[in-house]
C-alpha cells in the first residue's frame, strides 16, 4: 500500500443478484463514507483497480483509484479470503458506507425488494480478482 493510505476491511458483505441477473457483492465499509460521498458527488465515475497479496499476513488488498484522485484500500484477512475466491468470475461490486443491515431493514419496513443505495455509495462494474503477477 502506499504510505498515505489505508485500508480497511468490510465489516459487512451481501451477495445477490441484481434485476439484470448480473451477480452482485456489497460490502459495508463505513470508513469510505467520506471518499464515496466525494466520488458520488464529483460525478466522475472512471475508476482502475488493482488487487495485491500480502503474503507475511495472507491478506488480499484490492485498490480502487477514481479520476478525481480519490483512492481507497479494501482489506481482505483470511477469515475473507472467500469473497475474493468468489470474485475470479467478473461481479459487481457496490461499496457502501451504511450498514447492510440496515439497508435490509430499510427495504423491509417500506416494502421493496431492493435496497435504497441513495447514501455515499459506488458501484464498479464486472470487478474480477486477478492473480497478483510480479515484474521485473
Amino acid at each position: 500500500m502506499k504510505p498515505s493510505m489505508t485500508g480497511y476491511s468490510p465489516e459487512q458483505v451481501a451477495t445477490g443478484s441484481l434485476e439484470d441477473g448480473k451477480e452482485v457483492v456489497i460490502l459495508y465499509v463505513k470508513e469510505f463514507y467520506d471518499q464515496l460521498n466525494h466520488v458520488r458527488n464529483s460525478g466522475q465515475v472512471g475508476y482502475f483497480y488493482s488487487w495485491s497479496h500480502l503474503e507475511d499476513s495472507n491478506t488480499f488488498v484490492l485498490f480502487i483509484y477514481w479520476e478525481n484522485k480519490e483512492e481507497v484500500a479494501i482489506v481482505f484477512p483470511p477469515n475473507q479470503h472467500s469473497i475474493v475466491e468468489g470474485m475470479k468470475m467478473p461481479k459487481e461490486l457496490i461499496i457502501t458506507s451504511t450498514p447492510i443491515n440496515m439497508l435490509v431493514e430499510d427495504a423491509r419496513l417500506t416494502g421493496r425488494d431492493f435496497f435504497d443505495l441513495s447514501g455515499p455509495v459506488v458501484h464498479l462494474r464486472d470487478v474480477v480478482y486477478h492473480e497478483p503477477t510480479l515484474t521485473n
